[in-house]
């Protein structure tokens, strides 16, 4: 590295955003080891040692997790899907004011896709660009179809903390959207937020996954209902289920006639 970039780089350090710290952090760093890796099965699985080796062993054991029902749809439940379907009334046009704010949100330094799209590229955009945005996204609520394109992520594994690094089933995978697909769930999720009434459909006990609600708040209403149970000298029960890959293995067709 010459004078003038070391210049530059130590120039676009700043203490108000926090990039001052980059460097520092990425030193502090330790190192994670990458030992080889095999399923745990009976008998266990042989190594996976190489790059290639352990892509396709991870490749394989995603294949398997996110395998989808064997089940066929009951014929009844898709009917009524088709007919509330017919009877739903269509989402109105996004806006290019509603897209630009979603656009200004996003973080630019986020990983991008398989795309190799960054935030930062769409955010710097000229208006025609963003137009032709609009026009896709638009066509993509009309017709009701998400392109294979935008569904194809980029999988990282991520050991879990504490747990064995060369057992496959000890590493969650952490999916890299393209940066439009990120934009069209974001403006969908303003749909459903402000336009059809999620309080309707979904339970008032539901924390996850939902704006303003976390666990902090599911653990301040369970403490309150056990203090009120002591209080008038009643017994107090609770059931924990954690179910394993519960979302890998949700029904979709029934989940849809759910929500209707």
């Amino acid at each position: 590295m010459n004078n003038a970039t070391f210049t530059a780089y130590m120039a676009s350090l700043k203490r108000e955003d926090q990039t001052i710290w980059r460097p520092i952090k990425s030193r502090k760093k330790p190192r994670t080891p990458l030992p080889p890796i095999r399923t745990n099965t009976r008998p266990p699985g042989p190594w996976a040692k190489g790059d290639t080796e352990k892509a396709n062993l991870f490749a394989n054991h995603l294949a398997e997790v996110y395998k989808p029902h064997d089940d066929t749809p009951d014929p009844e439940i898709l009917r009524k899907l088709a007919i509330h379907a017919q009877q739903t009334e269509k989402p109105r046009a996004i806006t290019i004011g509603e897209l630009k704010g979603v656009i200004k949100r996003l973080h630019p330094s986020k990983a991008p896709g398989p795309d190799l799209v960054t935030t930062l590229m769409i955010q710097e955009l000229p208006p025609e660009d963003l137009k032709a945005i609009l026009h896709l996204l638009n066509a993509i609520t009309r017709l009701e179809h998400w392109p294979k394109p935008l569904k194809q992520a980029k999988v990282i594994m991520i050991l879990k903390p504490g747990k064995n690094p060369t057992d496959i089933a000890s590493y969650r995978p952490i999916s890299l959207l393209p940066v439009i697909s990120k934009i069209l769930e974001k403006l969908l999720l303003l749909r459903l937020s402000n336009e059809m009434s999620p309080q309707s459909w979904i339970p008032s006990n539901q924390f996850g996954f939902r704006k303003q609600h976390s666990t902090i708040h599911q653990c301040h209403r369970l403490t309150d209902t056990i203090l009120k149970a002591f209080e008038d000298h009643k017994y107090f029960s609770a059931v924990f289920l954690d179910i394993r890959q519960a979302f890998d293995k949700v029904w979709h067709c029934g989940l849809l006639l759910k929500i209707q």
